[in-house]
């Protein structure tokens, strides 16, 4: 694994949570009617959390700094893909992205990482 070819495919080793983020526009009228109208189409939100060794937590945000952070867009290949599946086009949620260092008793040292990734639909592009 790693972004030679410019893909996040790095498997998360401990957590990961798929979120769908919708937008819906709900106007309350008097009497308890409500109008719902979609303002947009949905999209997940992925969130990753790595702990790896070293080279592999360099690999990750060394792919984050090349993309300057939430800015460019990438291809993600989710966990549960299979082999036949098209990468989702993603960009980093956030701008900033924290890496904590860990030391294990075997002398293994490494980060510990969390990403957030939205997915991009058409006119996010």
């Amino acid at each position: 694994m790693g972004n030679n070819n410019g893909v996040f495919d790095w498997t998360p080793e401990r957590i990961w949570t798929e979120t769908y983020r919708s937008f819906t526009l709900i106007t309350e009228y008097s009497g308890g009617k409500e109008q719902r109208n979609k303002v947009r189409p949905g999209h997940r939100i992925f969130n990753l959390e790595f702990r790896r060794d070293e080279s592999i937590g360099e690999e990750i945000w060394d792919f984050y700094v090349d993309r300057d952070g939430a800015f460019a867009s990438f291809d993600f290949e989710h966990p549960d893909a299979d082999e036949e599946d098209d990468p989702i086009k993603v960009r980093f949620l956030d701008d900033d992205l924290d890496r904590e260092y860990f030391a294990g008793t075997d002398c293994n040292t490494g980060h510990t990482i969390t990403v957030r990734l939205k997915e991009l639909l058409g006119e996010d592009d």
